[in-house]
């Protein structure tokens, strides 16, 4: 369990590929729901971001799920920039259904470039 800017996040996988971040602000379930415009339908975690982002150090992130992950293990004071911030909701908001998976993926990229 990680404690982000007061919102309790966890991160667990399942027997499937599937990964399931789940916060306090967010409903349970893993049910599929329709992602930004409703031209596509995934498992909240498991959407494909826009395009792949390659963050330095080798990793690939290539959905919501890897996109909170690498997020969640970003040191405390990068978390706390506003960038990061900004990036965390939209993508929590992505993973609800309530924003865009091409928001999240342009937030991650914008907070990448402010580092």
């Amino acid at each position: 369990m990680v404690r982000i800017t007061g919102i309790v996040i966890e991160v667990s996988a399942g027997a499937s590929d599937d990964h399931d971040l789940s916060a306090s602000a967010l409903s349970s379930g893993s049910d599929d729901r329709p992602v930004g415009t409703g031209r596509k339908h995934c498992a909240r975690w498991a959407c494909s971001l826009t395009r792949p982002i390659r963050p330095p150090g080798g990793l690939t992130l290539k959905t919501l799920a890897d996109a909170g992950a690498h997020i969640l293990n970003l040191p405390e004071d990068i978390k706390q920039r506003s960038s990061w911030r900004r990036a965390t909701d939209i993508l929590l908001k992505a993973a609800s259904g309530a924003a865009s998976v091409e928001d999240a993926t342009a937030q991650i990229e914008q907070a990448l470039f402010m580092d």
